[in-house]
């Protein structure tokens, strides 16, 4: 998440959260410490309860929970289940407003980060790889560390007030943001992208011509 001091106050943000797992909980209880409004959604909607007694409202599905959303996260099992969420039954991206910004927080593949970022910008929305390490105490403390990868203008969830980036990251609202994977100037997806279009370029010359 590229976060800046000086961005708008949390109060402006909407944020769409699917999938409160041991971190997806502290996350959503952060976000509303800071201020920010949050819509759940969860498989098992009993998990968001304590959630909703602090304010969180509870979807009925993801394409409910993002709909409104100016940032939507999603921390949940696999591949298959961000493809089928964002793309498949959920529905999660045909129903957000162009502009919005869509955070993986799972841990997924390369090639899934590419498929979703292409369907994001088709959609007229930003797309960001972050998954995150930590314990449960550091998701709800906001301490976990976050790798991400994506396009280097997109910014969502900043730290308030004017705190400096350290040797541990940028600090923002869920951990510490850092970017492992920017590869001379390129994100992972953007250096990805790069490097199959010089290996298509090399394969090229190396065929035989036809005589």
């Amino acid at each position: 998440m590229a976060m800046t001091s000086g961005t708008p106050p949390a109060a402006k943000k909407t944020v769409g959260f699917i999938g409160l797992g041991i971190m997806g909980g502290g996350m959503v209880g952060r976000l509303l410490d800071h201020g920010f409004a949050v819509t759940v959604w969860n498989r098992t909607a009993a998990k968001a309860a304590p959630l909703v007694a602090r304010g969180a409202r509870l979807a009925a599905s993801p394409a409910e929970a993002t709909a409104t959303a100016n940032v939507v996260v999603l921390i949940i099992r696999d591949d298959a289940s961000v493809r089928d969420v964002l793309l498949g039954s959920g529905a999660a991206l045909a129903a957000a407003r162009p502009g919005a910004t869509f955070i993986n927080m799972t841990t997924t593949t390369p090639g899934l980060g590419r498929d979703m970022e292409a369907a994001a910008t088709a959609r007229g929305c930003a797309f960001l790889d972050a998954p995150v390490a930590g314990s449960r105490v550091a998701a709800a403390t906001g301490k976990l560390a976050i790798s991400v990868s994506g396009k280097a203008e997109t910014r969502c969830l900043p730290a308030p007030g004017p705190r400096r980036s350290t040797t541990a990251g940028q600090p923002t609202i869920l951990g510490w943001r850092r970017d492992p994977l920017r590869i001379c100037g390129l994100h992972e997806i953007e250096a990805h992208a790069a490097f199959e279009r010089t290996r298509r370029a090399s394969q090229r010359k190396r065929r035989p011509r036809s005589h």
